[in-house]
């Protein structure tokens, strides 16, 4: 029994101790986990029970928005991992969409926004 404990002791430091994945991922994450299948209602009363999931969620919209990434593909990760229909199917649109969840949910969690650090 205690090389079990040992083991899983291990693989839990090896997780904790691991680089977070990268931002397009958990972005993706964050989108099918808290967005696709919810509301903003939702994401508020979450940003009060998981705000460390919650912050995750913008920081990583705020790095993927800051970085170069292939056209159509922010667009397809907002309508397929974020289940949102745009009025405007572009990037551009789902920048603009992003940055002002990125922005409830800092200010839900009573942070300043990425503008004003």
């Amino acid at each position: 029994m205690a090389d079990m404990d040992d083991e899983l002791r291990r693989r839990f430091e090896a997780r904790l101790n691991a680089p977070p994945p990268p931002a397009i991922e958990r972005l993706r994450t964050f989108l099918a986990s808290y967005v696709a299948s919810g509301d903003r209602d939702m994401l508020k009363s979450a940003a009060k029970t998981r705000p460390g999931s919650i912050l995750d969620g913008a920081e990583a919209i705020e790095e993927v928005l800051q970085g170069p990434l292939e056209p159509g593909s922010l667009y397809h990760i907002v309508s397929y991992d974020g289940n949102r229909r745009l009025a405007q199917q572009t990037d551009e649109a789902a920048a603009a969409w992003l940055a002002e969840l990125a922005a409830d949910l800092r200010e839900w969690l009573g942070e300043p926004p990425l503008s004003s650090m």
